[in-house]
């Protein structure tokens, strides 16, 4: 049965089962069941499964958007695309008006190598929200996202989540890379199928804080025995959809996104206290002094703009426009100011003429003397791919310099910022 033909018995199903929910404790996850049967009977029979719980109209299990989306992610970072495919088309099944559902769907099939059937689920992503980013970016990046699946690790995941890996050492132990980028930690953090994005480490370099597409904030600790295994942050229970964290150099704040907006947190000892909204925006990065360079949603651009708020007498300045060349006609996103604030990194496109040619690169601005902004510096080859170069962030010792490249992240050495900096400039 194909997945247009099931949509409105699983519709049915769906209605159903909400009113069939109230009062009775003993309802099941279907989503659960069909993740049973998967890794017990295979593919087919949890296909046939779905199938027979949409047309019996059972009511007995609940069906949830938000976990089957969250198991074909899971199948994704466990490198099983084609079980996550089909996950994906029952979640359309159950969910036809939802543009999640497609743009998940879309993916799916991008990584299978897919293209022509990515590109008919992104499309109806946006024609149910016309407002869906990513679905907008996927098909007008396609080539880019191609080859990023293409290059990425094909690392599966190692460990539970959770579970000791006997690593030791700064950065979970890894031998550290020179002026040429390589993965970072493949099979524990960098994953094939995960798209893994955005990190962040404590100042004390013993935990880290990164984003795994479909999971949430992920933490992995370098505790006496060794580093865990990355495992969903505990506040991730509470602020399910946070994402793109940063901690402050000092460690007591973390600045997260939550939809179009930015929220913080205060440490208390161990524990990341209750959240605060902070306002629009997204992608904070901070200097020694507290100020806060993040990305304005500017419907101007096509991209975003890069904008400075200042910390006085305990609070924040309205943000302004950042100068020079770090705002480019096309847009700049995903900033990284430098602790002293004398260089900035960011990623902004590279535009293409036809669907599915443009991708984003790393640029580069440095401070001069007289307190402006450089021109825009592009990163280069060595650092930046056809793909997608986005959300860079340094260590907190300076010596590295994260970002995302081929929907894995990427470590190189720091001092390739300064060996980028024109003569005039020094």
């Amino acid at each position: 049965m194909s997945v247009f033909n099931i949509i409105s018995i699983c519709t049915i199903l769906f209605v159903a089962t909400i009113f069939a929910q109230k009062g009775n404790e003993s309802i099941q996850s279907a989503a659960h069941l069909i993740e049973c049967v998967i890794e017990r009977e295979g593919l087919e029979a949890a296909i046939k499964t779905f199938d027979e719980l949409c047309s019996n109209n059972q009511t007995e299990y609940s069906f949830d958007e938000n976990e089957f989306n969250t198991l074909g992610y899971k199948f994704i970072s466990a490198g099983k695309v084609s079980e996550a495919i089909e996950v994906f088309k029952m979640n359309v099944a159950l969910f036809p008006d939802s543009a999640n559902v497609y743009d998940s769907l879309g993916e799916g099939y991008m990584l299978n190598g897919d293209k022509d059937s990515a590109v008919v689920y992104y499309r109806k992503a946006l024609e149910l929200n016309p407002e869906n980013w990513n679905a907008d970016m996927n098909l007008k990046r396609m080539n880019g996202f191609v080859q990023d699946a293409r290059n990425e690790t094909r690392e599966i995941l190692k460990y539970r989540p959770g579970e000791n890996t006997g690593l030791d050492g700064a950065y979970l132990g890894q031998r550290p890379p020179g002026f040429v980028p390589k993965v970072f930690a493949p099979g524990i953090v960098s994953t094939r199928g995960g798209f893994e994005f955005c990190c962040t480490w404590s100042p004390d370099g013993k935990e880290l804080y990164f984003n795994r597409r479909g999971e949430g904030v992920l933490v992995s600790r370098w505790e006496k025995d060794g580093w865990t295994a990355p495992e969903v942050a505990p506040f991730c229970k509470k602020y399910p959809r946070a994402f793109e964290p940063h901690i402050t150099y000092d460690g007591k704040r973390m600045f997260f996104g939550r939809g179009p907006e930015i929220w913080f947190m205060d440490r208390e000892e161990d524990i990341w206290g209750e959240a605060i909204r902070h306002g629009p925006g997204m992608y904070v990065t901070t200097t020694l002094d507290r100020t806060i360079y993040m990305t304005q949603l500017d419907p101007s651009v096509e991209y975003g703009r890069i904008v400075r708020s200042s910390y006085r007498n305990g609070s924040y300045s309205e943000p302004e426009r950042v100068g020079g060349g770090v705002n480019r006609a096309v847009g700049s996103a995903h900033p990284c100011i430098a602790p002293d604030e004398s260089f900035i990194i960011f990623d902004s496109l590279i535009l293409g003429d036809t669907e599915g040619e443009e991708h984003t690169d790393l640029f580069i601005c440095y401070r001069r003397s007289d307190g402006r902004w450089s021109e825009t510096i592009n990163m280069g080859q060595r650092i930046n791919t056809p793909g997608g170069n986005i959300c860079a962030s340094l260590s907190p010792d300076g010596k590295y310099l994260f970002y995302l490249r081929n929907r894995d992240i990427y470590w190189v050495d720091a001092r390739i910022i300064e060996a980028l900096k024109p003569e005039d400039l020094k």
